[in-house]
This record gives C-alpha cells, structure tokens and sequence, in this order.
C-alpha cells in the first residue's frame, strides 16, 4: 500500500512539473514548397503552395524557456497518379488532376533563446500528421487518397526555427521555417529518392499573449 501511494505520489508530482499553461495564440501565413521526383511522366518538378493556419504556445511551468506549440496548418493543390504508381503534385492549371485539400497537425516542443530586448529565437521540433483529402471526377482519384495514407505517409518527423521580434506587451512577430522529413522512403523499397516529398515551410505570424 505505502509503495502504490509513494508512486502515485511521484506520478503527480512529474506532471505538475510538467504542468502546461497557455500562454499564446499564433495566427500564421505562409508557403509550403513539396519536393517531387517525377518518376511516373506526370506532376511538376515542386509545388508550392499556400498555407494557412494557427497554433497555441502553452509554456512549461518549471522551465518557461521550453513551450509545447500544437497547430493546424491547412493547404490545397492538385495530384496526378502516375505509372509508378504513385501520387504527385502537379500544377493547379492541370483539369483532370485530383483536388487535394491538405492538414498539418503538428506538436513541437520549442525551446527560446533571448536575443535582446525585442529578439526571441525558438528552436526545436516534434512529429506531424499530414492528412490528405482528394476530390475530382477522375478515376485516379481513389487510387490517390488510399496511396497517401499508405506505409506511414501521413507522419513526418519536423524540426523548425522562429525568430520572434517584441512589437509591444501583447503583440510579438514572427518569421518561420519549418522542415518535414518523409522518414516513410526509408521503409519503400520503391521509393525513387529519401526526399521525394519532403516538405519545407516558410511563414510569418503573430503571437498575440492571451494573458
């Protein structure tokens, strides 16, 4: 009885101290550049594409330098299925691609480091799921939404860095670039390159203090 409290007892305290609280709201805009290996003759060499999205910073009592900043970051564009089988990003014009409608939910951990007086710089990363919608009259387009959630393509690894500048108490801007690694190539023997849909972002947001 006394070891079930003793470790009921050192559980809450692990996580008052890693206890969180909501700190910021970050409205963001941006661009989102997806690498494609054309293998299959269709889709364009990259697609670059706009994002929009938001997140919250909740810092972490114990040590505020460290924040857990969940967000959702949403984007559209267009697919062609290939003859390998395969989805690619093609270009917007292309009428008989699939309508892909896109989300980024990712969870980093963010560590901050003080500048200046005006100058934050955050560092740090985590994992995100891409989820991925298609849409269109084409026969393809059931072969692509199944291809995207095949051998983990929705998970990618992430790491990313801000530059934070102090407008005033309750505004701070933000400048963004965040890198989404497809660890899935390493598990596709057929992969035609590890970074055949790597994706990196870059935005500018604001973080608005909520208290």
């Amino acid at each position: 009885m006394k070891r079930t409290f003793l470790a009921a007892a050192m559980l809450l305290a692990s996580v008052c101290g890693f206890a969180l609280e909501l700190e910021y709201l970050n409205p963001r805009i941006g661009v989102i550049l997806i690498n494609n290996v054309i293998t299959g003759g269709v889709g364009a060499p990259n697609a670059l594409v706009n994002t929009l999205g938001a997140s919250f910073s909740f810092q972490f009592r114990r040590n505020p330098r460290f924040s857990f900043d969940p967000g959702l970051d949403f984007y559209f564009t267009r697919y062609e299925w290939g003859a390998d089988l395969r989805a690619h990003p093609t270009e917007l014009e292309t009428a008989d691609a699939a309508f892909v409608l896109g989300a980024i939910l990712d969870a980093p951990v963010l560590w901050r480091v003080n500048l200046s007086d005006r100058f934050d710089l955050l560092v740090g990363g985590g994992g995100a799921l891409v989820l991925r919608a298609a849409f269109g009259s084409s026969g393809d387009v059931p072969s692509i939404g199944t291809w995207f959630y095949r051998g983990l393509r929705w998970f990618y690894p992430d790491a990313q860095v801000r530059l934070a500048y102090r407008l005033q108490e309750k505004f701070t801007f933000e400048f963004i670039v965040r890198g989404f690694l497809p660890l899935f190539n390493a598990l596709d023997p057929d992969a035609p390159s590890f970074f055949d849909h790597a994706m990196l972002n870059a935005g500018m947001g604001m973080r608005i203090k909520l208290r």
